[in-house]
C-alpha cells in the first residue's frame, strides 16, 4: 500500500511537470442521437436520473456526516418524494467512477462557498436538484475511450456511440487526452474533451505591426479605425414568436408545456451557436494585429436603456468578453472621451449630440463620428492612456480611504460618446475578415 501511494505521488509530480510545457484545450463533440438504439437511449436517461438521486443523497448525507465519509460504492440510495416520504432507489447504470465524479464536484462547490465566505460574502448551503445534466468522466481509457474517428465507448455501456467532432484533435499525434464531461442539453448529448498539447507544437499567429481600434455601436456593431463597418444582427424567427404565444396559452408543468419549452430552448440554442461562430471567427482575425484597442463600454446599461433589442440581437457582449481575454488588446476606460476629443488638436467637444453623425473640429478634422472614435482610441493607446484590462493587485484600504475614493469616483464626468452608427452601404466581401451569409429573418451582416 505504501509503495502504491509513493508511485501515485511520483506520477502526479511528473504530470504537473509535463503540464508546465503544455496548453489546455477543450473540444466539444456531439453524440449522434439518431444512431442510438432503444437500450442506449434508456440507459443514458437512466444514468442522469440516477446521478440526480446520488447527488441528492449526498446532500442529505452531508447534514450529519463529512463529505469524505461518503461511500461511492453504494448500490442503493434513499431520497424523498414530493410528500417528503423516503423512497429507496437501486443504482444500476451509475458506476462508481460517475459517483466519484459527483463527489468531487460537491467538494469543489464546498470549497467555492468557503472562499466566498472568507472574502466576506453571505453564502448559504448546497440545495437539492431536480435534475443533473453533467457527469464527469475522470480517467481516459477507463471511463471513456476512443475506438475510431467516429466511435467512442463509455463505461457501463456495452455498445459504442457514433460521435461527431473527434477530427478536431484525434488525428493530432501530440494531443494528450485526459478527462471529459458527458452533458445532456435540450434532449441531445455532448462530450467535452480536455486535451493538452505541447506548446512547441502549437502554430504561432503571424502578427503584423499594425494597431487597430474598434468602436462598438448598436446600429452598426463594430466600426474599425481603417473605415470598415461590420454589422451583425440575429433576430428571433417567426416560428419562435408563435411558439412563445403558444406557451403562454398552455398549462404550466403539463406535458405539452414541457415539450414546447424544450423546442424553444433548442431554437435559442441554435441562435447562440450562430452568434458564437461569428464571434470566434471575428476575434480570431483580430489576433493578427499587433495591438487592438477597444473601450470598456457599459453594454449592460445600453441593454437596460432604449437599445435593448439592438443589444439583444447583436454579439457586442460576447466579442467584448473574448477580446478582453486576449494579450494584444488594450482596453480604455469607459469614461475616456473617445468621441468628443479631437486626436489632432486635443480639443474636447462637449456639445456633440447623439444625432451628430459627423465629427467636425476647427482644426480641419471632419469624418464619421464612429470612425473618428476608433482612430482616437488608437491615438490614445499610443500616447500613454492606461490599459484598464491589466490585472493589478488589490490593496486593502480602510473605511475612510474607501469613502474618499467613492466621493472622487462620484464626481467623475462621463465623456463616453454615443456609438450608434448609420448602417454600412453594402457588403464588400473583404477577404481579411470572415463573411456572414444573409439569411432572411435570421441574420444579416454588412461590412
Amino acid at each position: 500500500m505504501i509503495n502504491k501511494n509513493i508511485k501515485i505521488k511520483q506520477t502526479l509530480a511528473e504530470t504537473r511537470k509535463r503540464r508546465e510545457s503544455q496548453k489546455c484545450f477543450v473540444y466539444k463533440t456531439k453524440i449522434n442521437k439518431h444512431k442510438l438504439n432503444a437500450v442506449q437511449k434508456e440507459q443514458l436517461e437512466r444514468l442522469f436520473v440516477e446521478g440526480k438521486w446520488f447527488y441528492n443523497y449526498a446532500i442529505n448525507f452531508m447534514e450529519t456526516h463529512k463529505l469524505s465519509e461518503l461511500d461511492t460504492k453504494v448500490k442503493t440510495v434513499t431520497t424523498y418524494n414530493k410528500n417528503k416520504q423516503p423512497v429507496e432507489h437501486e443504482l444500476t447504470a451509475l458506476k462508481s467512477s460517475y459517483k466519484q465524479g459527483i463527489k468531487d464536484k460537491l467538494g469543489d462547490s464546498l470549497n467555492a462557498l468557503h472562499q466566498l465566505k472568507v472574502n466576506g460574502h453571505k453564502v448559504g448551503k448546497l440545495k437539492f436538484k431536480k435534475e443533473i445534466n453533467c457527469l464527469n468522466l475522470k480517467q481516459f481509457g477507463v471511463t471513456h475511450r476512443i475506438k475510431s474517428l467516429h466511435r467512442i465507448e463509455l463505461q457501463g455501456f456495452k455498445q459504442s456511440f457514433y460521435i461527431h467532432g473527434l477530427e478536431q484533435f484525434y488525428t493530432n499525434p501530440n494531443a494528450e487526452i485526459t478527462t471529459a464531461q458527458l452533458i445532456r442539453k435540450n434532449g441531445d448529448y455532448y462530450i467535452h474533451w480536455t486535451v493538452y498539447i505541447d506548446k512547441k507544437y502549437i502554430p504561432s499567429v503571424e502578427k503584423n505591426n499594425e494597431t487597430i481600434g474598434i468602436d462598438f455601436g448598436c446600429a452598426t456593431s463594430f466600426t474599425l479605425s481603417d473605415g470598415r463597418k461590420i454589422d451583425f444582427k440575429l433576430q428571433e424567427t417567426e416560428s419562435m414568436r408563435k411558439l412563445h404565444k403558444k406557451i403562454a396559452r398552455q398549462k404550466k408543468d403539463s406535458k405539452q408545456y414541457d415539450k414546447s419549452c424544450e423546442l424553444l430552448r433548442k431554437k435559442y440554442d441554435k441562435l447562440g451557436r450562430i452568434k458564437n461562430d461569428f464571434s470566434y471567427k471575428f476575434v480570431n482575425q483580430l489576433k493578427h494585429y499587433n495591438k487592438v484597442v477597444i473601450q470598456d463600454e457599459n453594454i449592460k446599461a445600453w441593454h437596460k436603456g432604449s437599445h435593448g433589442k439592438a443589444v439583444q440581437h447583436s454579439v457586442l457582449g460576447r466579442v467584448k468578453n473574448m477580446l478582453k481575454q486576449q494579450a494584444n488588446v488594450h482596453v480604455l476606460s469607459r469614461f475616456t472621451p473617445t468621441t468628443k476629443m479631437c486626436f489632432n488638436c486635443g480639443e474636447i467637444h462637449k456639445d456633440i449630440m447623439l444625432w451628430d453623425r459627423v465629427f467636425e473640429c476647427d482644426c480641419g478634422v471632419s469624418m464619421d463620428r464612429d470612425v473618428h472614435a476608433a482612430q482616437c482610441m488608437v491615438w490614445m493607446a499610443d500616447n500613454g492612456y492606461e490599459n484598464v484590462n491589466k490585472k493589478s493587485k488589490k490593496k486593502k484600504t480602510n473605511t475612510a480611504e474607501r469613502g474618499d475614493a467613492e466621493k472622487q469616483t462620484s464626481t467623475v464626468k462621463s465623456y463616453g460618446g454615443n456609438t450608434i452608427a448609420d448602417p454600412c452601404c453594402a457588403y464588400c466581401g473583404d477577404s481579411k475578415f470572415v463573411s456572414v451569409k444573409h439569411e432572411t429573418n435570421v441574420a444579416s451582416a454588412r461590412w
